[in-house]
């Protein structure tokens, strides 16, 4: 399905904060282009300058019609499937005007918190890319996207990367521990699905083992290796590109338009991970660097 991503500008001083927030919106539709105007029926519009909680940003994911109010005015709405109902959400405490400066604040501060608590993803919230085959893939400790990419691709060489411990230690213990449910419950504290619920027996429950066992006893066949790199820092991209073999694809899954990440936005990052790609024969995975993806043909309303 083809989907119009329009954005509604105010006075364009958080044109990159909006888009990073939405970036998982966008990965998950390909074809989506930031336009002028309405040119389909199916779109996405959204508000330049508001952020919302992850509790209405999983809603606009998966409701097909819904429109967001703050002040009884709309900052989001989604029209993909003209039969159903358009569901309304109308809490002002969830949306975060980054125009206000309080606001603002209060959404630092929630970002703050939730890097400091360094939650560990359980489920990949992003479509996943199609893999060719390779001998070496590299890509972030979040839920088994790495593992699943790894076995499609038939990978002998495996880089797991994030910049947090913890989420290194649960891929480890996936790999070498046979009860994979267990390993699972363990980390139960650490893990979310993006949203802010107890990971618990109903949860874990729900979770395919059968395909889990699959991918990670795949990996107990590969060279595993495990870097901690934050992904927003010069030295630490070099770590991890100096590190890994010629031809290696690279997996960033949402990491560069992660929703944290809103306030550290730099284009002149993502040309220094291009040269640095180029470099040292690199291969990134598409559609996981929102902003200059198709930067050609992007415009603004």
């Amino acid at each position: 399905m083809n989907i119009d991503l329009v954005l509604d500008i105010r006075e364009k001083n958080f044109v990159a904060e909006s888009l990073c927030f939405f970036g998982v919106l966008i990965q998950n539709n390909l074809n989506n282009t930031i336009k002028e105007s309405l040119t389909k029926d199916h779109y996405i519009k959204i508000t330049e300058g508001f952020i919302t909680t992850p509790e209405i940003y999983n809603e606009v994911r998966k409701e097909p019609n819904i429109t967001v109010l703050k002040n009884n005015k709309k900052i989001i709405e989604k029209i993909t499937d003209e039969t159903k109902d358009v569901k309304v959400i109308d809490k002002d405490v969830w949306i975060f005007d980054l125009y206000d400066k309080l606001e603002k604040s209060k959404l630092y501060s929630i970002i703050y918190d939730w890097e400091k608590n360094k939650k560990i993803y359980l489920q990949n919230t992003e479509i996943l890319p199609r893999v060719d085959k390779c001998n070496s893939i590299a890509g972030v400790a979040s839920g088994n996207g790495l593992a699943q990419l790894a076995y499609t691709a038939t990978a002998r060489q495996v880089t797991f990367f994030d910049y947090n411990k913890t989420a290194l230690e649960f891929q480890k213990d996936l790999i070498n521990e046979k009860d994979r449910k267990e390993v699972v419950y363990h980390y139960r504290n650490f893990l979310t699905l993006g949203r802010p619920i107890h990971i618990g027996e109903l949860e874990i429950n729900k979770i395919n083992f059968r395909m889990l066992d699959k991918y990670y006893d795949n990996l107990q066949t590969c060279n595993v290796n495990f870097l901690q790199v934050d992904f927003r820092e010069k030295d630490d991209i070099k770590k991890l590109f100096s590190f890994l073999d010629s031809n290696t694809k690279l997996w960033l899954s949402n990491v560069l338009h992660y929703s944290t990440n809103i306030f550290t936005y730099d284009p002149m990052l993502y040309t220094f991970i291009d040269n640095l790609a180029r470099r040292n024969n690199i291969d990134i995975f598409p559609f996981t660097r929102v902003y200059y993806e198709g930067k050609s043909n992007s415009r603004s309303k």
